[in-house]
């Protein structure tokens, strides 16, 4: 029987070689682990990936053992069970995020499912739906409870773990960002925090920027304000004109939001004040 393997995230002021220690008498086999210090804070952020013959989450042992361990340092745990993620993909009308996910996903770069796409357009349906995946087309507004309480119910239906906007540019009612929080990743044409909200092509151009670029971040109820996951940018020759300006900042999108979505479902993440720390 294949072992079951599991992932701890931990935050607080701990020593790594303790909890290693404390999960190696357990006869609990560490395969990788990452510590980062944020020195500002006077803190420590970790990730364990683990594997055991036993069932963990439902080991009285193991649990009292963390729990030891939790109030011995104070910080805080969590444990998961390694399962391969369902990942719902939001679209509208601007679709060359949706293509490279897909592409990837299919040659295997993305260890992740994807059951469904949702859009407020159907014009991407033919395209989805040659993957084998369903495609729902749904106008969600923060005004239709009804539809709103629809995509939820396909979502929980399908066991979604998290959402990816791929160029969605409708803003997600609240009950979206609450149940889904740190849940959904959104890719958005500017480096933030510049060029908050729409229209970023051209105010980058009016502006006259030199550096233009994406970013992945995850969502929460203030409109691009979420913890940045990934950032990528281009240095703009003078000159240029407003159409290169939106090629190239497409060019970084794709590669932006496939790197964000490659640490979220390896669980590579961890949020703290609105911060993500990636652990690389």
């Amino acid at each position: 029987m294949e072992p079951y393997k599991y992932r701890i995230k931990i935050a607080g002021n701990f020593e790594e070689k303790k909890l290693k220690y404390l999960l190696e008498k357990m006869s609990i086999t560490v395969n990788s682990s990452k510590t980062i210090r944020l020195k500002e804070e006077s803190l420590f952020l970790g990730w364990i990936e683990l594997e055991s013959d036993h069932k963990l989450l439902e080991n009285s042992i193991f649990q009292h053992g963390l729990k030891e361990f939790k109030e011995k340092f104070s910080v805080d745990i969590e444990t998961k069970k390694v399962n391969k993620k369902n990942m719902a993909i939001f679209v509208s009308n601007q679709g060359h995020c949706l293509k490279e996910v897909l592409t990837r996903w299919e040659k295997g770069e993305l260890d992740c499912n994807i059951p469904l796409v949702i859009s407020d357009h159907d014009t991407y349906r033919k395209y989805v739906e040659s993957y084998g995946i369903e495609f729902y087309n749904l106008k969600l507004t923060k005004r239709d409870k009804k539809t709103e309480q629809k995509a939820l119910h396909i979502l929980d239906s399908e066991n979604i773990d998290f959402i990816s906007l791929a160029r969605y540019m409708q803003v997600l009612p609240s009950e979206f960002v609450s149940i889904y929080s740190n849940n959904i990743i959104n890719i958005h044409h500017s480096l933030l925090p510049a060029f908050v909200g729409a229209n970023t092509y051209q105010r980058a151009f009016d502006r006259g920027v030199k550096v233009i670029g994406s970013t992945a971040h995850y969502v929460t109820e203030e409109l691009d304000e979420g913890p940045i996951l990934i950032q990528k940018a281009i240095n703009i020759d003078e000159g240029l004109g407003l159409k290169d300006y939106k090629n190239f900042i497409r060019m970084t999108e794709t590669e932006t939001l496939i790197d964000a979505i490659r640490y979220h479902i390896n669980d590579k993440v961890l949020v703290y004040n609105n911060k993500a720390v990636l652990l690389k």
